[in-house]
């Protein structure tokens, strides 16, 4: 019993909060220079999922994925010490009489726990999500997992039709999709861009390509290239964000 004592008094040292963030500033300065350099390696975990990726790119390329294990490590470790110290402040807060407004002293550790929320929420998404890559036509419903189907319904392609970038004349600028998400529940329709993701119970619906690129190109067909998540840690870190939210709130206004 004195040894976890021991432990959580030793974890929930604010010295080694500011160590564990000057090893993770460094890890990932380091980290920055590999991802860079090496895109390649690194984009897969989105599609396969961080353990797949840890057994196959993560181990065949450990000289360039070294510095990703010690993240790891290192933001559990901080984690794990961000809980504690938030702990032992907050039953301070909640067990003197110093403090009158205890409200607003406790909406900075209100945010504390909503950030470990948010990572829980993107560990379980890493470690549990599928993930599958399709292709999109106008009005051709296709099934993506056993319990959803999808179909493209409209493509709004926006070209540039101006005179002062002769480099861009009648070249795509955005592009965003209305998609059919049909599931048990029911049917759905979703608007969708490449810096604006869908969202439909667990799944998210990713824009990554689209067809034509030029204005009047005979030899293109309509499509979307879509990446699907079935994201099952969605809802923790969306939890986690509107506890932030509600911590801020407190800490602003009151």
């Amino acid at each position: 019993m004195n040894c976890i004592k021991n432990l959580w008094n030793i974890m929930g040292n604010i010295y080694i909060s500011v160590y564990l963030i000057l090893f993770i500033i460094i890890d990932l300065s380091i980290g920055y220079f590999f991802i860079k350099n090496y895109p390649n390696i690194f984009s897969k975990i989105n599609d396969i999922g961080l353990i797949n990726w840890i057994n196959t790119y993560g181990l065949s390329y450990i000289g360039y994925t070294f510095w990703f294990f010690l993240f790891l490590i290192l933001l559990f470790l901080f984690s794990i010490n961000m809980f504690i110290c938030t702990t032992q402040k907050v039953n301070q807060i909640l067990t003197s009489n110093y403090y009158k407004n205890r409200l607003t002293r406790l909406s900075p550790h209100i945010m504390h726990y909503a950030v470990i929320f948010i990572l829980c929420g993107f560990l379980v998404n890493y470690l549990f999500s599928d993930t599958k890559t399709v292709i999109l036509i106008p009005n051709k419903k296709i099934k993506v997992f056993n319990d959803l189907s999808l179909s493209l319904k409209n493509l709004h392609i926006r070209y540039y039709m101006g005179n002062r970038l002769s480099f861009l004349d009648k070249k795509a600028l955005s592009c965003r999709a209305k998609i059919k998400i049909q599931s048990p529940k029911k049917t759905v329709y979703k608007s969708i861009s490449i810096n604006s993701p869908g969202v439909y119970w667990i799944y998210t619906l990713h824009l990554r390509d689209f067809s034509p690129k030029t204005k009047f190109a005979m030899s293109s067909k309509k499509y979307i290239l879509l990446t699907v998540k079935k994201d099952y840690g969605i809802y923790i870190y969306l939890s986690g964000t509107l506890i932030f939210i509600f911590g801020l709130f407190i800490y602003v206004m009151i």
